[in-house]
């Protein structure tokens, strides 16, 4: 064969022919890859909404082919009460950057969360949004983060009190707090002391308001003595002890239904 000379079939040499098969052959290899997207976590069980965490969590993509993953890709991660994405759903980090994956291949991809938005409140799953060159895809946890506002949340018991008590003079009352909240409660309290004929505080008549300071971190508790004064005109005889903490709500407490405490035993006022 005479150099620079080729066969010729349908007007197309042989070897243009195989120029353009290698060409479609490279179309075919290097077509839109699928893309599959986790998010192993680690999913932290619980948080406090607005309190700073320092939360890494991985995003897995994948790809299953048939083509590359190569450019610019976009992962953000979301809050989302129900797994599935909405344009309401909470951002909670994003990261840019370049990726390449190869096909059968995949890669994770680390955000940092530094918090969970203050207005959450209840259960959220993690949703992970990779926006490529060519497509978006989504993924989710497969648990959810339990998230609750920060809170103040003390409870009060009446641990003891004398026997016996003067109209016109004090009396030693003890009592022991506890923050069953999420966030310190620290600071000035006040204290409602009244006296009540019934064991279950019922009708109470006020005794005196007294302050104390507080700090105590989450399911912390505190003991406070104090010297409650009882005037000459209040009822006498068997008078229960009720002692009601934080009454105007000065911790902005979540809920306030154990505030209020009832002595054990009675005092005898003479």
């Amino acid at each position: 064969m005479r150099s620079g000379w080729s066969r010729t079939r349908n007007g197309i040499s042989l070897s243009q022919r195989a120029a353009i098969e290698s060409l479609e052959s490279r179309r075919l290899l290097s077509g839109t890859p699928t893309l599959l997207v986790t998010v192993p976590g680690p999913v932290p069980a619980s948080a406090i909404a607005g309190a700073k965490v320092n939360d890494h969590i991985e995003v897995n993509i994948a790809n299953d082919g048939p083509g590359k993953l190569s450019g610019r890709t976009r992962v953000t991660l979301y809050a989302s009460p129900n797994g599935a994405y909405s344009s309401s759903d909470a951002q909670l980090a994003v990261l840019t950057k370049s990726l390449n994956i190869a096909d059968g291949s995949n890669k994770d991809v680390a955000l940092k969360v530094g918090s969970f938005p203050q207005n959450l409140d209840g259960n959220y799953f993690l949703l992970a949004r990779v926006t490529t060159p060519t497509q978006t895809v989504q993924g989710v946890s497969g648990t959810a983060t339990a998230v609750t506002p920060a809170h103040v949340d003390l409870s009060n018991a009446v641990t003891s009190v004398p026997p016996i008590g003067h109209l016109g003079g004090k009396i030693s009352v003890n009592l022991d707090i506890k923050n069953l909240g999420n966030e310190i409660a620290k600071g000035t309290l006040d204290t409602l002391f009244e006296l009540s004929a019934s064991s279950d505080g019922a009708n109470p008549i006020q005794a005196a308001s007294l302050t104390s300071h507080i700090d105590l971190k989450p399911d912390a508790s505190q003991k406070l003595h104090f010297s409650v004064p009882v005037a000459l005109g209040s009822p006498s005889g068997n008078q229960f002890i009720v002692a009601v903490v934080d009454p105007n709500d000065a911790f902005n407490e979540l809920p306030r239904t154990n505030n209020t405490a009832v002595s054990a035993v009675p005092v005898s006022f003479r």
